[in-house]
């Protein structure tokens, strides 16, 4: 989401964006470092999973069965913290 895309939302769903975004790092930031790094490196700066792997001396398909794992965790903390809100 950019700027532009927040000119046409209306002010409550910014704010529930806002809400989704802080959650997201809240789970992120409790993962275990080695998941986070992998998602960090995987969506905030846009890097293969062959770089990463690189990067933190694993296998390819070590990084990305890693990033899955990381990925689960955060749909489910997701899951979790909408069922609170609810």
């Amino acid at each position: 989401m950019d700027l532009l895309d927040l000119e046409y939302m209306e002010i409550d769903e910014i704010i529930i964006k806002k809400e989704e975004f802080d959650i997201l790092m809240k789970l992120l930031a409790n993962l275990q470092p080695v998941l986070r790094d992998i998602l960090y490196k995987r969506f905030f700066e846009n890097k293969t999973f062959k770089q990463i792997g690189l990067e933190l001396n694993r296998s390819t398909e070590r990084i990305r069965q890693r990033y899955c794992q990381g990925l689960r965790l955060l749909r489910g903390g997701m899951v979790r913290e909408y069922k609170i809100y609810q």
